[in-house]
């Protein structure tokens, strides 16, 4: 017999059916092409989990393929006269600040909590510092996947559609 409340099992019960959790199939990719694929093949809805800080389950959708994003993490280019660094979506604030820290340099804008991914950041708009402005201001374009596979490039002058509807896409359907 369980020792929890009435009250706290039905919460609990609530909770679950809210923010179901069973997923088809779980990728952990490490290249594009394999997203690509995937998203590509599969034929119910795409799930997206990075750093798994999510506190209601957001990521977490019945019957649907999981792409982990947590190996999909490098720095992908990097020019310190720019002061510009591409990363891929599952790279930690963390890692890029070890990464561009022997340049003498930080970054400027960026999730408070250093262990946040650079993807999970964008999508629910959080970063942002004083006299700054908010995070998006220092994102040059992203590169995405669409429901039906495309890869598309996006920016604020490139399909500026996809690029906003990106950022902060989280926040808008969660």
């Amino acid at each position: 017999m369980s020792s929890a409340s009435p009250r706290r099992r039905d919460r609990q019960r609530r909770h679950a059916d809210q923010f179901p959790s069973s997923s088809t199939r779980v990728l952990v990719p490490t290249t594009i092409g394999e997203v690509v694929d995937a998203v590509r093949s599969h034929p119910g809805p795409v799930s997206i989990g990075g750093g798994r800080f999510s506190q209601g389950g957001q990521t977490a959708t019945e019957r649907a393929l999981q792409i982990d994003m947590r190996r999909f993490d490098d720095v992908l280019a990097f020019s310190k006269e720019r002061k510009e660094i591409t990363v891929q979506a599952g790279i930690t604030w963390r890692k890029i600040q070890d990464y561009i820290d022997p340049y003498d340099l930080s970054v400027r804008i960026m999730q408070t909590y250093a262990n946040f991914t650079v993807g999970g950041s964008l999508v629910t708009v959080h970063g942002r510092y004083v006299g700054q402005g908010r995070l998006v201001r220092s994102v040059r374009s992203i590169r995405l996947v669409l429901a039906d596979g495309t890869l598309v490039e996006a920016s604020p002058t490139k399909n500026p559609e996809i690029f906003y509807g990106a950022i902060g896409a989280m926040a808008r359907w969660a």
